[in-house]
């Protein structure tokens, strides 16, 4: 777009400003912007849109922005700030860094989280970490980073844009698509992929890059029962030719690759990246994956009643609701080795879920088969006297 300047209406009175509007279609003032003297911005009806009174500046409920400023990112944990699980994996799936499923097959991987130079300029704003994969490649085989975004219909027949930072250890490719699930139960649709697919010329160094597109309709699709349908965002390190279609024929290659910085949002242009507030950004990982550790002695996880000498329940309280009631119950392996030293209090036989659940997903039902001397009696579900890594962790993933 050529540039154009703008001279009317944005400074004091008797005053011009002038704006271009550059070759990504920003508006770049010359300087500071002036209110009027009087009477502030109008629209074509004479209504107040942005007026001025002393120190504050006040816009008018006429004005509805074309985009939410807040929780325009559709991604979650796109700073990688949050690793619940840990802090690297081999393994396919979920493992470390919080809604991130990182998949491979045939080939092998280590994912990582990696830590930026305090100060550094490459990755603006600051970010404490960054995600990277180590590939040994093998035929056939694929490496990728992807995040299931719930509910299908999420920017369906939008016009959607990714930014984010990424480099390699040398120059490579690597590929990124969007990806339409319609769920399981009943005769759901097919899925969708390939959307947008597109190519990274990767360098030593850290660039951003992005992508525009627009996400397909769900109009006529059938949505299965299981609310378990997403939009997904994947990032591809490597494919054999099985995968063409959905990454610009990446093909198999071995090496190191790194992603910053990931966004997803509604619009055409690539804005800041969104830095939500920690709490915020953690109670979003935390509606599909909770867990809670203990490194100490006699930690307490839950409070229960044992309704026999042998048999007792317990409830958990999440910080949030889960995706999913229940969810999946995993935990450290049971030592029966008695009180001392075993990881659970009291000499516990087994731990699951309880068939009855809460319906509002705040809270998690517990049932162990134990020992104690009095039925009835109230006990603690918690560690013994052991300073080892213990852990009860919930999941309601896609």
């Amino acid at each position: 777009m050529p540039s154009r300047v703008f001279t009317e209406g944005i400074g004091h009175t008797n005053e011009t400003v002038s704006a271009t509007v550059d070759s990504s279609g920003n508006l770049v003032m010359a300087k500071d912007i002036k209110l009027p003297a009087a009477g502030g911005i109008k629209d074509s009806s004479g209504n107040n849109l942005l007026t001025e009174a002393g120190s504050a500046v006040t816009l008018s409920d006429k004005v509805i922005p074309a985009n939410s400023f807040m929780f325009r990112n559709k991604i979650i944990n796109g700073n990688f700030d949050f690793w619940q699980r840990g802090t690297s994996q081999t393994s396919s799936g979920y493992g470390s860094t919080d809604r991130w499923g990182l998949g491979h097959a045939t080939s092998s991987k280590t994912a990582s989280q990696q830590s930026f130079a305090n100060g550094q300029t490459d990755v603006p704003n600051n970010p404490k970490y960054y995600l990277r994969h180590v590939i040994t490649s093998s035929s056939g085989g694929y490496v990728y980073a992807g995040q299931p975004i719930e509910g299908v219909e999420t920017l369906s027949g939008k016009t959607v844009t990714l930014s984010f930072y990424a480099k390699a250890d040398s120059n490579k490719n690597i590929a990124t698509e969007f990806q339409q699930y319609f769920g399981s139960g009943g005769s759901p649709s097919s899925q969708i992929t390939g959307i947008g697919v597109t190519t990274h010329n990767l360098t030593t160094s850290w660039q951003k890059f992005t992508v525009t597109t627009t996400i397909p309709s769900i109009s006529g699709k059938t949505i299965g029962t299981n609310s378990n349908d997403y939009l997904a965002l994947n990032f591809w390190f490597e494919a054999g030719s099985s995968f063409n279609s959905r990454t610009n024929s990446l093909g198999n290659q071995s090496g190191t690759f790194d992603i910053a910085q990931v966004q997803l949002e509604e619009g055409s242009s690539a804005t800041p990246f969104e830095h939500r507030p920690p709490g915020i950004e953690l109670s979003l990982c935390q509606r599909y994956y909770y867990r809670l550790i203990s490194e100490q002695i006699f930690t307490s996880f839950a409070i229960g009643r044992a309704f026999t000498t042998t048999n007792g329940t317990a409830v958990v309280f999440l910080p949030v609701p889960m995706r999913t009631s229940p969810p999946v119950l995993n935990f450290t392996a049971i030592n029966n080795s008695g009180y001392t030293g075993a990881p659970w209090d009291y000499q516990l036989g087994s731990i699951s879920l309880t068939t009855g659940q809460s319906k509002d997903n705040r809270t998690i039902g517990i049932q162990v088969t134990l020992a104690v001397s009095t039925s009835q009696s109230s006990w603690l579900l918690g560690t013994g006297n052991t300073s080892s890594y213990v852990f009860m962790d919930f999941t309601a993933e896609l």
